[in-house]
C-alpha cells in the first residue's frame, strides 16, 4: 500500500515551548489514522504543519510523494479546521459555491456535489440560511460538507465531530469508513 502522508523528525516551538520533537510517522493510503492524546500535546499543531499553515522549525512532510505543501496536494486535500471557517454573511449554499469554485468545481458537477454533502450532514432545508443563523453543530456539520466537497485524495480533519448529535456523528463515521475502504 502506497503512502499518502509522510512526516520526518518535524519540530516545532513556540517561544521556549517545544510543541512537537522530532514526530515522524506514515500514512498508507485508503485508511483512516487518528491522532490521540491530551489537549496542548500538539495534534492541532502537527495538523497545520501537514495543511502548511504552520512552518515547522525542523523536519519535512511529504504528500503522495511530494514536498508539502505546494499547488498539487492542496488541490487533492480537504481540511476541516477545529473553528469553522466560514463567511457567516452568506449561506450554506454560497458557502459550499464559493469552495466548490475554488477547488475548480463548476456547473452541474458543483450542484451535484452541494446536494449530496448536505444530504451527507443534513443541511438540505437550512441551505438558503446565513450561517451566522447555524448553530455550532450546524457550523461544524456544513464545514465537513466543504471539506468533501471536491471529493479529496486525502481528509484531514482537525476533531470533525464536536458538537454533532450521536446519531449523526455514527452516519458520518460510517461515510468516512466507506470512503477510506474505497481509496
Amino acid at each position: 500500500m502506497s503512502t499518502a502522508v509522510s512526516i520526518n523528525s518535524v519540530s516545532m516551538r513556540y517561544g521556549k515551548k517545544q510543541a512537537l520533537r522530532e514526530v515522524s510517522l506514515n500514512i498508507p493510503e485508503a485508511s483512516i489514522f487518528a491522532l490521540i492524546g491530551p489537549s496542548g500535546c500538539g495534534k492541532t499543531t502537527l495538523v497545520k504543519i501537514l495543511m502548511g499553515l504552520l512552518k515547522p522549525v525542523a523536519g519535512s512532510v511529504n504528500i503522495f510523494g511530494e514536498g508539502a505543501p505546494n499547488g498539487v496536494s492542496a488541490r487533492q486535500t480537504g481540511y476541516m479546521a477545529q473553528a469553522a471557517a466560514l463567511y457567516p454573511l452568506l449561506t450554506g449554499r454560497e458557502n459550499l459555491e464559493f469552495f466548490g469554485k475554488l477547488y475548480g468545481l463548476r456547473g452541474l458537477e458543483l450542484k451535484e456535489r452541494i446536494g449530496a454533502m448536505a444530504q451527507l450532514v443534513r443541511l438540505n432545508e437550512d441551505l438558503d440560511t446565513q450561517t451566522q443563523n447555524y448553530s455550532g453543530g450546524m457550523l461544524q456539520r456544513l464545514s465537513l460538507a466543504v471539506a468533501l466537497l471536491h471529493n479529496p485524495r486525502l481528509l484531514v480533519l482537525d476533531e470533525p465531530t464536536v458538537g454533532i448529535d450521536p446519531l449523526l456523528r455514527s452516519e458520518i463515521w460510517k461515510e468516512l469508513r466507506s470512503l477510506a475502504t474505497a481509496g
